[in-house]
């Protein structure tokens, strides 16, 4: 992990974060799974996370969106990882998030453009901090 890695993920755990849900909502505010997105040439359903505004920070993003698909663990448990982790206490519902999960975050930049990653929570830890790691699409 390089050092500015190092550095932002320190500094996410910072963040103010702002829920915003989309979709039917049920009670605890995420949506009723009815929304699908693409990963991989295969048709998930999602749930959609909240997103967190990055503008208050010196970085070159302006927020990220974050969507668990459901079910989607045993299609992506063998791809490979990247390297960059992101601690669970990094997301807006650090409690809803489990080993066997896979997420796709949406990263925009200051011009707009959407970078999309993708993250599976395997039960790792980083410096004792359960995490989720990248990995890449085959």
């Amino acid at each position: 992990m390089t050092k500015k890695t190092a550095v932002f993920f320190i500094i996410m755990a910072f963040i103010a974060v702002t829920i915003t849900a989309c979709g039917d909502n049920n009670s605890d505010g995420q949506t009723d799974g009815s929304e699908k997105i693409s990963v991989g040439g295969k048709e998930y359903i999602f749930t959609h996370f909240g997103e967190q505004d990055l503008t208050e920070f010196d970085i070159d993003f302006t927020k990220r969106e974050f969507r668990r698909l459901e079910n989607a663990y045993e299609d992506f448990k063998n791809n490979p990882a990247t390297g960059d982790v992101l601690p669970y206490h990094n997301f807006p519902v650090e409690t809803e998030i489990e080993t066997g999960q896979v997420f796709v975050i949406d990263y925009t930049d200051k011009n707009g453009s959407v970078s999309r990653k993708y993250y599976r929570s395997d039960g790792n830890f980083w410096n004792d901090y359960p995490i989720a790691q990248e990995f890449i699409l085959e």
